[in-house]
C-alpha cells in the first residue's frame, strides 16, 4: 500500500504512526509520500512526485505563459513553441 499524507511541515514520527495504524490490517506499507500544504500555492501545481512525473513540457510552457501574461498561449504560439523545443539539438560537429 502507498500512503499519501498532506502535512503543513515536518512531522517527526509520521511513518511510525502510519505503521502503527496498519498493524492489524492485511496490508503492507510500501511507500509514504508526503504532500506539503501551502495555502497560497497554485492549485494546479503538482502536489506529489507522481503528479510531477506526469507533467509534460507543454504543460510547463502553458503554466508559465498564464503566470507571465495572464492567459493561455494561443494554438499558434503553442505549436511554434513545441516545434522549437522538440527539434533535435544541434551540437558541435554537426556541420552547421
Amino acid at each position: 500500500m502507498q500512503a499519501w499524507v498532506a502535512v503543513e511541515g515536518l512531522e517527526p514520527g509520521l511513518s511510525a504512526r502510519i505503521e502503527a495504524a496498519l498493524t492489524d490490517k492485511p496490508v503492507r506499507l510500501a511507500k509514504i509520500e508526503t504532500v506539503y500544504e501551502d495555502p497560497v500555492a497554485d492549485p494546479a501545481a503538482p502536489r506529489s512526485l507522481d503528479d510531477l512525473a506526469r507533467l509534460q513540457p507543454d504543460d510547463l510552457f502553458v503554466r508559465w505563459h498564464e503566470r507571465r501574461y495572464g492567459s493561455a498561449p494561443d494554438a499558434g504560439l503553442r505549436e511554434l513553441w513545441w516545434a522549437e523545443t522538440s527539434a533535435p539539438a544541434m551540437t558541435a560537429g554537426d556541420g552547421s
